[in-house]
């Protein structure tokens, strides 16, 4: 199912049926944690809650028969992570690239749900290693919009790691995501 829903997704952004077609902008506030302590060296690492801001551009085509509305985003995030452990703790700035791609469904006139599936750099760029298989992270969010207006939506969004689920990952960059955004339709 999930398949022929990505496959449909992607063949509405090139087929021309009637619909409308939209170039956006969101931007908002993120919080992350991992739900319990990792374990790391054999110690266990807890992790404060990281805060951050986001920022995507993004192309969605509306179907108006059908409610449904496609959308590929191209976004940047950065957190400020912090966490401790027996006698050592650790701090910093993850910053993050990613593209998403889903689709969006309208049952009611101002409210919407949709879900995506991310793909962003797992790894800051400078330690990028081509012999691994790890450099990617995938993950899926769930998201509730509601339309103030024409142009602007207010947006929450849970978003969760898929792959790679390595503790040592989850550091810099939590599993579990919440985002809290405006999205504005420019075109």
């Amino acid at each position: 199912m999930p398949l022929v829903l990505f496959i449909s997704c992607i063949t509405a952004f090139f087929t021309d049926l009637s619909g409308q077609a939209n170039f956006e902008v969101e931007a908002g506030i993120l919080g992350a944690g991992n739900r319990q302590p990792l374990e790391i060296w054999e110690k266990q690492v807890e992790t404060d809650v990281s805060l951050g801001m986001y920022a995507r551009l993004g192309y969605s085509y509306f179907l108006n028969p059908s409610k449904i509305q496609p959308v590929i985003l191209v976004g940047y995030k950065f957190l400020h992570v912090e966490g401790r452990a027996e006698n050592w703790w650790y701090s910093g700035i993850s910053h993050r690239v990613s593209l998403d791609l889903g689709c969006r469904y309208w049952p009611l006139k101002d409210w919407g749900v949709g879900t995506l599936f991310h793909i962003e750099n797992n790894l800051d760029f400078e330690e990028w290693r081509t012999s691994t298989n790890d450099l990617l992270r995938y993950a899926w969010s769930g998201c509730v919009l509601y339309r103030v207006s024409k142009d602007f939506k207010i947006l929450t969004s849970y978003r969760s790691a898929v792959y790679p689920r390595f503790n040592q990952y989850f550091l810099y960059n939590p599993q579990h995501q919440v985002l809290l955004g405006l999205n504005y339709r420019l075109l």
